[in-house]
């Protein structure tokens, strides 16, 4: 018996989730009723610029990481700039729920650590709901995130896989 490879496995789920999502979408004009473009803030600290068409979000994000200093050292103070792509699946009325991915590219604003890389990836789940044509709020979860440190010191290099996280995000339509 032959086993299916990973690619075979996210081409059959494919066929069925996409299908599916346009049956459930079906009397749900709040997901399907085209370009949107607004303004989002997060309780993690992030703000970005978001992009719906149809069952498609995109997002552009900014996020800092600033840090108490210790007396003589210099805070390492990161600005994350990035995005998400999500898949949208109307669940019910004015809620939908979207799975996808996000990526964060670390910029060093201060400190004493020169990085070489600085990145965080991770797995999106969005619960969406909207309250009125032009206001959306989001429960963000964050199941898992990868994050990859490189300095130029010698073989200082991390991967590391971090708990999960949440967040509650507004998001204002133009």
């Amino acid at each position: 018996m032959k086993t299916l490879g990973k690619g075979a496995l996210m081409l059959v789920a494919a066929m069925i989730l996409f299908p599916a999502s346009a049956a459930f979408a079906q009397g749900n004009e709040t997901i399907a009723d085209g370009l949107r473009l607004g303004i989002q803030a997060s309780s993690d600290t992030s703000l970005g610029l978001l992009l719906r068409a149809g069952r498609i979000e995109l997002g552009l994000q900014a996020q800092s990481m600033m840090y108490d200093g210790v007396a003589g050292l210099l805070s390492d103070n990161v600005l994350m700039v990035g995005g998400h792509a999500c898949y949208l699946f109307p669940l019910r009325g004015a809620l939908d729920l979207g799975i996808g991915m996000d990526a964060m590219q670390g910029i060093p604003l201060s400190g004493d650590t020169t990085y070489v890389q600085f990145l965080d990836v991770g797995l999106r789940i969005a619960f969406n709901y909207f309250v009125g044509e032009r206001f959306m709020v989001s429960a963000l979860v964050y199941p898992f995130r990868v994050s990859v440190r490189e300095t130029d010191g010698a073989g200082d290099y991390s991967l590391t896989a971090t708990l999960p996280s949440a967040a509650v995000a507004a998001t204002v339509f133009f």
